[in-house]
């Protein structure tokens, strides 16, 4: 569900909440006001967004982000060097550091801040996205 969408009956169920006149879609980059005890939602991209509403539901997936990820195994490997973030290199000198899982191509070795690969780590999925996109498709 991360890369590639919520169920067929997740998204059915919304689009009746939408239908029905329960739930608004605001659009990209929310913004939500408080004043009054009242929040105004909107999406600053999308003209005539604003809706004063009671409740805001956020149901967007956070960034996929190695340096700020709650998963212990992950975090124990990054702080330990036996893993590090994929880097893409660019036309300057510095390589931009996606904050994905670094890997191989296939068998999709894990590799280490020295750049080595682990013979016996592998990482499928989410967090590699930023070397191997919709991963998780495959999983399913």
């Amino acid at each position: 569900h991360l890369s590639i969408g919520p169920p067929a009956r997740r998204v059915e169920e919304m689009t009746a909440l939408i239908e029905a006149g329960v739930l608004d879609v605001i659009g990209p980059g929310l913004r939500v006001e408080v004043a009054e005890g009242r929040c105004t939602a909107l999406s600053p991209l999308v003209p005539g967004s604003a809706r004063q509403v009671d409740a805001v539901v956020e149901a967007r997936l956070p960034a996929i982000t190695l340096r700020r990820t709650g998963d212990r195994l992950l975090r124990h490997l990054l702080d330990t060097g036996q893993c590090t973030a994929h880097r893409i290199r660019t036309r300057t000198s510095q390589p931009f550091d996606s904050d994905g899982l670094a890997v191989t191509e296939r068998p999709f070795r894990l590799i280490d801040v020295a750049g080595a690969p682990h013979p016996h780590r592998y990482a499928f999925g989410v967090p590699t996205e930023a070397v191997h996109w919709v991963t998780a498709a495959g999983i399913r």
